[in-house]
């Protein structure tokens, strides 16, 4: 009877431990890898990355000389779409039905309708372009800082500088651009042809 009570009592306890301290954990790596491979599979996201690149591709263009930060709202394919470059930081919100897409300084989170946010590795086998679109945007503080080189350097030498690193960053969004149109087909409004359509042209 005795040895029993010692055996229940040792799964209440091994049930009180995996309750508290195992079983959250796993439900939150399940959550994390459905919330990957939603963010993976759905065509919008990948429409949104190129939307988002197309907008600062364009923003840039257009920008005088002495940038120290550029702050931007838009609305990205039915998404509101936060911009905040600077010097040394990059964070792009993508805000959808309550929930929030994020990318800053390198890392992506998100956060679902729920408020629980979540960093999100893209381990996922097809989450490749989101690693390159990192690459991408890890590129901007870059083109900000040779926004300000005038102050340090000649005109001339000031001016070559930023063509380089805009050649350099412009080339990138369209390498992404076009490596990402490759693997489906992208919304019309975007302007861009996927593979398929290159090759029956």
């Amino acid at each position: 009877m005795t040895e029993l009570i010692w055996i229940i009592g040792i799964v209440l306890l091994l049930l009180l431990i995996y309750n508290a301290a195992i079983h959250p954990r796993v439900m939150k790596a399940r959550r994390l890898k459905r919330i990957e491979k939603k963010l993976v599979e759905n065509d919008e996201y990948k429409d949104l990355l190129i939307a988002t690149c197309k907008a600062i591709e364009k923003e840039l263009r257009r920008a005088d000389d002495a940038v120290d930060e550029i702050k931007r709202h838009y609305n990205l394919m039915g998404t509101k779409t936060n911009l905040s470059l600077e010097q040394k930081s990059i964070v792009i919100t993508f805000v959808q039905d309550d929930e929030q897409l994020t990318y800053s300084n390198g890392n992506w989170s998100y956060v679902d309708q729920d408020e629980k946010h979540f960093d999100v590795p893209f381990n996922h086998y097809d989450a490749d372009f989101y690693h390159q679109a990192s690459d991408v945007f890890r590129l901007l503080p870059l083109w900000c800082q040779a926004a300000n080189t005038h102050y340090f350097l000649p005109e001339d030498e000031a001016k070559m500088k930023r063509e380089q690193i805009e050649a350099k960053l412009f080339r990138e969004i369209r390498i992404f651009i076009d490596t990402l149109a490759s693997k489906y087909e992208p919304n019309p409004l975007l302007n861009v042809h996927s593979y398929q359509e290159r090759n029956s042209g």
